[in-house]
This record gives structure tokens, C-alpha cells and sequence, in this order.
């Protein structure tokens, strides 16, 4: 900045006069102070034969010329290098703080040499700034009688008349015996530069370099935007193709933008993330004009846009990379400009000393975990053998089974929307328990069809008004008493009417809600998934979230056990495929996981769009097993908040489910109720099962680590009675002539 340079300096002098005789002549340093340096005029003729015959000591003496020709040489050379020196400092401070303030002397010395890379303006940062050029001129001191004698040498008008005649140099004896007693420029009278005080001297300054850029982050100001071609490009030319620039975009903003579908919280245990996203740009052109020069230079900071709408208004394709960082700290991205891939390969190794390796993306992060508990395994040949006999009998009599249940669907379907279950006889109080929590609350069940395994849990569901379909050859294999425990073959087994009964409903055309029969209402989210003006209506499917983030179920942590499907080429495919990976079900045991990874699988081949819905609205298990959102199931328990629904999942079996539920107040049936005790093999007819219901919860607190309903319930009885009276008297016409009314399931702001 040569406004903060004093007049006569050495830089000031070595820039403008070396400029000069490199291009021929010398500039006058008074001269060239009130003109740029680009637009400097050449010397006279008569200033350039000056300095070369004072540097040559006179054209007579032969070899003194030659000897002071070589001389003038070193000194050129000596004074590029300290320019250089000093160039190259000045880039550096340069790149890190403000341009130097405005003053008379920058006005008086005309505009800033380009090449500089400053523009001049006021600064609110300037102590450092002139501490800076303080420690530059203790070195312009030293060399200062270097360019004095060379502009006194030029600035002679009489030393060339002098120099050629002999008369006028005997009239004149002292003045030209003052040039000839002039140090020599041999070399040896040039002053050294001192190495270790510049080096000194550069410490200093990257110190208050230091200190100015916390000035500026103190004042929360951001520094001055740097000239294009002083920027670093952030990225070389190999890697252009895929990463020209690159951007940050508040994360929050993006996902609500873009509606991924996945859930809201990353890790449910964990409730710190990342608040931004990091955006590659392709090529610079599509990089908006407002924060291009900070994109591509890599001397800054990545910009931040607040608005995801600008950052990629010109974007014609944007592929999306999910990576999660909880438990493993060690982490690489690897971005890669090849053959495009639309899946993510994932490379580990488990001890230091071994090297990375391909592993599948379930694989444990540590050999001392179980393998069952984040592996998928492939499947092994018994599982192929006995799925493939369930599937030939299953498409054998899939044609009969489809006219059977369409002659079911069509009289309780509301707007082509039906609700489905799948229940055995072992299930079969939890499917009473669901229709007497929904006969409490006011809420109306005309569209559910319960798939029964066996002739019992046909006939209960008969008699609790439910439409049913069985079919003794599909389900020969499912086993009437509830699994033992989570995973287990007899849960397995179960599963499999879960699949055969969604891609049933699926063929047929049909919306629906599939649900596991330990799921509660207490809204009808059927009001939701049929209003065509949220956001949700955009999505093929809607998931409750499990809550549980191991690999196998990312991204989206898929539930299952309550979920929505709406009819369409894609939603059909998809459980047609469920249907054929029977065998991987059997061999994850869990079709749960299967399932996710059928999701992200489908919606990378035919774009089927997925959403995980709010836990808050629709909850599960986790708010039991979680102790850290226990408020939020307090809250619930005094009737300040209530979900659509709470599935009881998150637990080891049956008896645990029962037992959590009826603590939690979400138990509506009585101990005793002839059509639980019956024998599955032998039927009795129960002529009204919905005797067994009771009007209001019966809590029973057997658990000590989980809060009990009796002891919130007393002061807020009234809450819970008036979600009863809106579910009874708001309730919305489903069969398709409509209302005015609204329910209250509508009303609530569904993210």
C-alpha cells in the first residue's frame, strides 16, 4: 500500500525506479508520485545516458567501465530481488488483512498499481495494519543511500555536458571532482540486506496479522473480499469437473427445502448435529453470482447461504450423500470423479494394524459386538428351501385369494382407503384391546379388515365388527400362539401374513394403513393421510419412526408396524418385492430390516419417495426405553400432548407388552373374556366380544423403572374427556359426501 508509505522510501524508490530501468531508463521518484505506475512515461533520453555514464565512471577510462558496467548490473539485480522480497510480503499481508485506509497521501500519489491486489477504503482495523509497514521501513532505512545517489546521479542536467568537455570540467574542479569522489559501485559499498532481521520482522507481522483477524472476529465483521487474481482456487483443475467451488447451506433450511423424507433427529440419543450442509458446485458458472468469489477461493472460509433456494437455483442435478458421524470419530468421505454410483460403498478395518477393507454397510463396528444385531446375511440354503415352498403355495392360490378379497375390500373401503391388520390367535387380546381403546376415544373403525391366521382370531374379529379374511392353505405355516420373543422363528413365521396381506390389499388398488394389533389410537391419523393439501400428500409412503438408528434400518428408520401406503406403480413393485425376499427375511430375522433396504433401493431405481413421520405425533416404544425425553411421555400421561398413535414395540414379547400398556393406561380390556380363553383348535362362537371392553383404562403398576398413569391422570382428566368429545362429535364424513367439520386430527401441525 504505497499510501502508507512515506515519500522517498526504498520500496516506494526501488518500485518506481527499478520499474524504470527495466524498462529502459529511470523513473524520478517526484515525477512518477503523482501517476501510476502503469501509466508512468519512459525517462528522457538524457536521464538514461546520465545514470549509465555515472554508473560506467566516464567514457574515457575503458576499464572502468567495463568493471562499474558489471556493477550497475549487481545493483539492478540486488534491488529486484529486495523488490521482490518485498512483493512477496506485501501478498501476504495482503491476503489476510483490510486494504489500507484513504488519506491525502494515497490521493496525492494517484491511483494504486493494479497488480497489488488492494482496493483502497476505509478500515476499522488499522493499529496492526500500521505496525506492520512500522517494521518495513526500519528495513527501507538501511538501503536508503542507495536510490539518493542513484537520483542524484540522474538529476544532474550538466553531468553529461560535464562528462564530454574537458574545458568545462577544468572550470568546474570541485563539482566534478564531488562525482568522481563518489563511492564506486563495485559491490563492495552496496549495504548488504540483514536476512535474519527480515525474517524477524516478518514473525512481527504475521503476529498482528494474527491479532487483527481476532479484532475482526470479535466485531463479528468479516474481512475484506479479495481481488480475483490474488485468490488461491480452493480446488486444482483436476478436480473441476465435480468440485469448481464450494458452499455451506444452513442444514435445517435445506431439509425442509428438499423434504428428504428421513427423520427429524439424526441419531435419537444424541442430540447435537452438524448445522450445515456442504454443497459442491460442478462448474463456476452455476455458483450464484453473491457468493461465487468466496466458493471458489480457497484462502476463505466456505460462504453460507441461508436461503437453499439460491444456493442451487442453478443446479440441473444434485446428488445427495447421507454420512453420520456418531461413535466413530475416525472417519473418511471419500468424493470420486468416475462412473456414477448411486450407492455408497463402506470400507473398514477393526484393528490398527490391519488395512482397510470392503465390508458390508451392516457390518459391527467392532468384532465384539453381535453379529445378528447390525448384519443382514445373506441367505443360507435352508432358508431358500422353505421359503420357496411358502411362495409356490402362496402363488398358487393367488388368484382365488384375490377375487376372495376384493369381494371383502370393496363394501368398507372410504375413498379407496381400508385399514389392515394380521392377527393369530396367540395376538389376539391386543386386537380386542385396539377396538376398545378406539370405542372409548369415539373412534370410528369401518374400513379395517383383520387378516386371521387361524379360525379363532377369524371368528373374535367377526365379533368385535371387523371385515376378515383367511385362507387355510397361505397361512398353513403361521403358528396360532404369539412368538416367545422378538426374532425368533416363530416370529418369523408371523411375518410372513404381514407381507402376504399388504401385497395383497397392494394388488388390488387399494390405499391402506398397515398396523400391528399392539397399536393404540388415540386420534384417527386416517384424517391426515387422506387430506390432499400437506405436504405428506407428496409422498408414496408414510412411516412411523422406530426410533432405533443401527445401520440396517438407515436412513430412514422405517417402522413396520403402522405405516401408510398409497397405490401406485411404484408402491405395487416395491411389494411385489417384499414378497420374493422372503428368504433374506428369514435369514436377517427381521423383515423390518429387509424392508428399509428395500425403501432406499426402490427409491433409487424407480424415485419411490419415502417419509419418516414425527415421532411426537406418532410415537413408539423409544419414549419407554429412553429416559432422556421421559418428560415427553409424562406430558403425554397428564394429557398436555397426544400422538395420532403409540405402538408398543421395543419389547421382548407379548407379556411385556401387556404390562407396559396396562401402566401407561392404555389397557381397555377385561381379565376375563371367553373368547381369549377359548382353544384355537376348538372354536367356541362368542357372539360380542366388545362385552369385554371397558369404558375407561385399567391400570395396573408393576414396573418400577417406568412411569405410572395413575399418578398424572387425577388433575388432568378433563384434557383426556375432551379429545374423546372431538373425536365423537368433529369427525369428518370418510365416506367422500364431506362436512364442515374438521377433526381435531387435521388441525394439528403435522411436519
Amino acid at each position: 500500500c504505497l499510501s502508507q508509505i512515506p515519500d522517498g522510501s526504498i520500496i516506494r524508490n526501488l518500485h518506481l525506479s527499478n520499474s524504470g530501468m527495466l524498462r529502459g531508463g529511470t523513473a524520478n521518484t517526484q515525477e512518477t508520485a503523482s501517476t501510476s505506475i502503469d501509466a508512468a512515461a519512459p525517462p528522457s533520453r538524457k536521464k538514461t545516458k546520465g545514470l549509465l555514464a555515472a554508473a560506467a565512471g566516464g567514457k574515457k577510462n575503458n576499464n572502468n567501465r567495463k568493471k562499474m558496467s558489471i556493477n550497475s548490473i549487481l545493483f539492478c539485480l540486488n534491488c529486484g530481488m529486495f523488490l521482490v522480497m518485498v512483493t512477496v510480503t506485501h501478498r501476504v499481508l495482503s491476503l489476510h488483512q483490510p486494504p489500507c485506509p484513504e488519506s491525502t497521501t494515497a490521493a496525492a500519489n494517484g491511483p494504486m498499481p493494479r497488480h497489488l491486489g488492494v482496493v483502497t477504503q476505509t478500515s476499522g482495523v488499522g493499529a496492526a495494519e500500521s505496525r506492520v509497514f512500522k517494521n518495513l521501513r526500519e528495513v527501507e532505512n538501511n538501503d536508503r543511500v542507495l536510490v539518493e545517489q542513484g537520483d542524484a546521479l540522474a538529476n544532474d542536467d550538466d553531468f553529461e555536458t560535464n562528462h564530454e568537455n574537458p574545458n568545462l570540467q577544468q572550470q568546474q574542479p570541485d563539482r566534478h571532482q564531488q562525482h568522481q569522489q563518489a563511492p564506486p559501485l563495485d559491490g563492495k559499498s552496496v549495504p548488504q540486506f540483514d536476512t535474519e532481521k527480515l525474517r524477524l520482522i516478518s514473525d512481527m507481522a504475521q503476529v498482528d496479522i494474527e491479532k487483527m483477524m481476532k479484532q475482526y472476529k470479535e466485531q463479528n465483521q468479516a474481512p475484506p473480499p479479495l481481488m480475483a487474481a490474488k485468490s488461491t482456487p480452493r480446488f486444482n483443475s483436476t478436480q473441476l469437473r465435480f468440485a469448481a467451488g464450494m458452499a455451506r447451506v444452513d442444514k435445517e433450511k435445506f431439509m425442509d427445502k428438499y423434504h428428504f423424507g428421513y427423520p427429524e433427529r439424526p441419531n435419537v440419543f444424541v442430540r447435537k448435529e452438524s448445522e450445515n450442509v456442504l454443497l459442491f458446485y460442478g462448474s463456476k458458472d452455476i455458483i450464484p453470482a453473491s457468493h461465487r468469489a468466496a466458493a471458489i477461493d480457497g484462502t476463505v472460509e466456505p460462504p453460507l447461504f441461508t436461503d437453499p433456494e439460491e444456493a442451487t437455483s442453478m443446479c440441473d442435478v444434485m446428488n445427495v450423500v447421507v454420512t453420520g458421524t456418531e461413535n466413530v470419530q475416525r472417519r473418511c468421505l471419500v468424493v470420486m470423479d468416475h462412473y456414477e454410483s448411486h450407492h455408497v460403498q463402506m470400507w473398514k478395518r477393526f484393528t490398527p494394524e490391519e488395512p482397510l477393507k470392503l465390508v458390508p454397510q451392516n457390518t459391527p463396528p467392532d468384532h465384539g459386538k453381535k453379529a445378528a444385531d447390525y448384519e443382514v446375511m445373506p441367505p443360507a440354503k435352508y432358508h431358500n428351501e422353505v421359503f420357496f415352498e411358502d411362495l409356490k403355495t402362496y402363488l398358487d392360490n393367488l388368484d382365488a385369494s384375490l377375487v376372495k378379497l376384493g369381494k371383502v375390500l370393496k363394501p368398507i373401503a372410504i375413498r379407496n382407503t381400508v385399514t389392515v391388520m394380521v392377527s393369530n390367535h396367540g395376538q389376539a387380546n391386543l386386537l380386542v384391546n385396539f377396538a376398545c381403546s378406539a370405542q372409548s376415544r369415539g373412534i370410528e373403525l369401518k374400513n379395517v379388515i383383520v387378516f386371521a391366521t387361524d379360525e379363532a382370531t377369524e371368528q373374535i374379529a367377526q365379533s368385535l365388527g371387523f371385515a376378515t379374511f383367511y385362507d387355510k392353505h397361505i397361512f398353513a405355516r403361521v403358528p396360532t400362539e404369539s412368538a416367545p420373543l422378538y426374532g425368533d422363528l416363530a416370529f418369523i413365521k408371523i411375518v410372513w401374513g404381514k407381507i402376504v396381506a399388504s401385497h395383497l390389499v397392494a394388488m388390488l388398488g387399494y390405499d391402506f394403513i398397515f398396523q400391528d394389533v399392539d397399536v393404540v389410537w388415540f386420534k384417527d391419523p386416517m384424517e391426515l393421510f387422506m387430506d390432499k393439501t400437506t405436504r405428506e400428500s407428496e409422498f408414496d409412503m408414510l412411516f412411523q419412526d422406530d426410533g432405533v438408528r443401527t445401520p440396517r434400518f438407515a436412513p430412514f428408520a422405517a417402522n413396520s408396524g403402522f405405516y401408510f401406503s398409497r397405490n401406485n406403480a411404484r408402491t405395487m413393485e416395491l411389494f411385489t418385492a417384499r414378497v420374493l425376499a422372503g428368504n433374506r427375511i428369514m435369514s436377517a430375522f427381521s423383515e423390518q430390516a429387509v424392508f428399509d433396504a428395500l425403501l432406499i433401493e426402490h427409491g433409487s431405481l424407480y424415485g419411490l419417495r419415502v417419509k419418516t413421520l414425527r415421532e411426537e405425533d406418532f410415537s413408539a416404544g423409544r419414549y419407554i426405553a429412553d429416559t432422556n425425553i421421559r418428560k415427553w411421555l409424562i406430558g403425554m400421561l397428564r394429557g398436555d400432548h397426544l400422538p395420532f398413535v403409540f405402538h408398543m414395540n421395543w419389547t421382548l414379547n407379548a407379556k411385556e407388552k401387556l404390562q407396559k400398556m396396562a401402566q401407561l393406561g392404555m389397557w381397555y380390556v377385561k381379565d376375563t373374556c371367553p373368547a381369549l380363553v377359548s382353544n384355537p383348535q376348538d372354536p367356541v362362537a362368542v357372539k360380542d366380544v366388545r362385552s369385554c371392553c371397558l369404558a375407561e383404562a385399567e391400570i395396573k403398576c408393576t414396573l418400577e423403572n417406568l412411569p405410572c398413569a395413575s399418578d398424572y391422570r387425577s388433575n388432568k382428566t378433563e384434557k383426556a374427556n375432551e379429545v374423546v368429545a372431538r373425536n365423537s362429535t368433529n369427525r369428518t364424513d370418510r365416506s367422500g359426501t364431506g362436512t364442515n367439520s374438521t377433526s381435531n386430527s387435521t388441525t394439528l401441525n403435522v411436519k
